[in-house]
């Protein structure tokens, strides 16, 4: 038993130092893709994708809060997918207003 166990540390585990350099080495990648996410979402077309995602949560949640939840059927999925593409059309049609 202690050869396995002292094999599995061996392989499969590592230094909190290790772990710390690995996380190190990650970090500017990671604040990249935030950069990159928070660039996008300023974007004409982040804020229109963000826009529709938003609304068609806030309709769901709000029929949800007054008993109309997904049922087994699965009119709700439609009615929600009816709802993003209304959403969508609306926002590729209008500009926002700043």
């Amino acid at each position: 038993m202690n050869d396995y166990v002292d094999t599995l540390s061996a392989t499969h585990l590592c230094s909190v130092e290790r772990v710390q350099e690995i996380m190190q080495k990650a970090e500017p990648q990671k604040k990249q893709r935030e950069a990159e996410r928070l660039a996008y979402l300023a974007s004409p077309e982040g804020r229109r994708k963000q826009a529709v995602n938003d609304t068609v949560k806030a309709a769901i949640a709000a029929l949800n809060q007054y008993g109309w939840y997904a049922d087994v059927d699965g009119h709700m999925d439609v009615m929600e997918s009816e709802i993003e593409q209304i959403i969508k059309k609306y926002v590729s049609e209008h500009e926002p207003i700043d």
